[in-house]
């Protein structure tokens, strides 16, 4: 499973670097506001750091319809893994890009505080915060699938849950 998890980072690569990049370029520009004394003041310290974030979840929902779209799947489920272990990969790659983003908005924001003054004590809080919620997002893609695949399987129960929980 963790070869297969492996090789499906290394297959969205392309893309979250590309994200990435978009993501510190307007960071960038966020931290540029925050050095006007006029704009800087009224800017919360975190708000740099969470555009790498979204870019690992918006990774995260590219790579779920290359997913579908390419019937990777079923390329994954050629080799020696199981169902059970393709679950395992389909649940933990969106968790990987929006960590992977996590990691790099908090060193960017570790960065932007020692050109823009003290690192404020709220600010790791709110993009813990973040993170969280942005992750939840991500999953939302694997949970609709499953739910919509549970209910096209006739499992009644499974479908259910998980368009209630969705």
């Amino acid at each position: 499973m963790w070869h297969a998890l492996r090789a499906e980072l290394q297959y969205c690569r392309p893309w979250l670097l590309g994200g990435l990049g978009i993501a510190f370029f307007v960071s960038t520009l966020l931290t540029v506001l925050m050095l006007l004394p006029s704009v800087g003041s009224d800017m919360p310290s975190f708000l740099p750091g969470m555009f790498p974030i979204i870019a690992g979840m918006v990774v995260s929902f590219i790579a779920q319809s290359y997913r579908s779209e390419e019937r990777r799947a079923r390329l994954l489920l050629a080799g020696p893994l199981t169902p059970r272990d393709l679950a395992g990969v389909t649940v933990l790659l969106p968790a990987c890009l929006v960590g992977l983003g996590a990691i790099a908005g908090g060193l960017w924001v570790g960065l932007t505080s020692l050109l823009t003054g003290p690192l404020e004590p709220a600010t790791l809080s709110n993009l813990g915060m973040f993170t969280a919620q942005f992750l939840a997002y991500a999953q939302m893609g694997p949970l609709a699938q499953e739910a919509t695949a549970a209910r096209r399987q006739q499992r009644r129960p499974a479908a259910i849950v998980g368009w209630t929980v969705f």
